[in-house]
């Protein structure tokens, strides 16, 4: 359990680990479902990814079904322009006044990550039960994460062993949420229902959303993990309205929430995340804060980056003259990092 309160900020090099794509990766594979296509007989398609296609040519809320030359448009500028962003989530942000550019990008998100999903085969090497293979898990941070969640918890009275913790995760994928239940299941012998409880009752944010609820959370209309969308009937505009833009999160609740756990935080720990600036610009408080501690990983990031990522977190946490012990940023994976910070992050 974490004695002290701690945030956790979570980018894309956290879950690959477990075999999820990293930014380039995801706009790779979004670039590649958005190009046009022909079937196995010849004939042509607007995209690679069907499903992308029949979600575009549905209604969503308001908004019109796209024609075919407006999809033909749209996925062509996308495609043509993706390497020239850092992320999918700026694509969309610079061109929010685009039509189309916003929907077409959620909806090759939404069909990517849940592709993702499906080929994790660490979280996704059982049917039946806890479905998740530990032996693939041994060298991502989630075994030590669970390790100082279950350190000093009963399994009587399991309710607080995320009390101190808020995930604040900058991905759209659900494999924190679907470890712990089943971890927690293992780990203190709960049942299925219990877990879900106590994860929902967790601080788990995402500032761009997700792709849907997990039936095992027991919430809204549930999406399983890495559910296949290639069936006609099953419509990813559901999927991609759960997905935002960073507009559209700084004017959501959750961008307070987030701000509120910061401030109230005494250790941020930072596991692959890309300090891009839009998305450090989320965690500055508003107001003083309890920060005392800040650790990061900064895999393959430069010793001159690492240098300005550090004075611009000094800068962000910098509150009253009152000195924060910021551990210099450390070119290390996630599992790496965590073992050797383990018993600080513990508290």
């Amino acid at each position: 359990m974490f004695k002290k309160k701690t945030v956790f900020v979570v980018g894309a090099g956290a879950s690959a680990e477990v075999g999820l794509p990293v930014g380039a990766a995801l706009m790779a594979t979004i670039q590649e479902k958005l190009r046009p296509w022909k079937n196995q007989h010849g004939h042509p398609r607007l995209t690679r990814d069907p499903s992308i296609e029949r979600a575009l040519r549905r209604p969503l809320g308001h908004t019109q079904p796209m024609s075919n030359a407006q999809i033909e448009e749209v996925t062509r500028f996308i495609v043509g322009s993706i390497p020239t962003f850092v992320s999918i989530d700026n694509l969309m942000h610079t061109h929010r006044n685009t039509p189309g550019v916003e929907r077409c990008g959620k909806v090759a998100i939404a069909a990517s990550i849940l592709e993702a999903e499906r080929a994790c085969v660490a979280l996704n090497g059982h049917s039946g039960g806890p479905n998740w293979r530990h032996e693939l898990l041994l060298n991502s941070w989630y075994i030590p994460l669970i390790k100082t969640v279950t350190t000093g918890a009963t399994a009587s009275s399991p309710d607080d062993v995320l009390a101190n913790v808020t995930f604040v995760i900058f991905n759209y994928d659900r494999c924190i949420e679907h470890f712990l239940h089943h971890a927690l299941r293992r780990a203190l012998g709960i049942h299925a229902e219990k877990a879900a409880e106590i994860i929902r009752d967790a601080a788990i944010l995402h500032p761009y959303g997700s792709v849907g609820s997990l039936p095992s959370m027991g919430e809204g209309a549930p999406i399983s993990f890495g559910q296949k969308h290639d069936e006609s009937d099953f419509d990813l505009n559901e999927v991609s309205a759960g997905i935002r833009t960073f507009t559209e999160e700084q004017s959501s609740e959750s961008a307070a929430e987030i701000r509120a756990a910061v401030a109230k935080a005494e250790l941020i720990v930072f596991l692959g995340f890309g300090y891009i600036e839009q998305n450090m610009e989320m965690l500055k408080p508003t107001v003083g804060n309890n920060l005392r501690e800040c650790l990061g990983s900064a895999y393959c990031v430069s010793e001159d980056n690492r240098g300005e990522i550090e004075r611009a977190l000094h800068s962000m946490f910098h509150w009253e003259n009152r000195r924060i012990n910021f551990l210099a940023l450390k070119d290390q994976r996630c599992r790496a990092f965590f073992d050797e910070h383990n018993r600080r992050i513990a508290g």
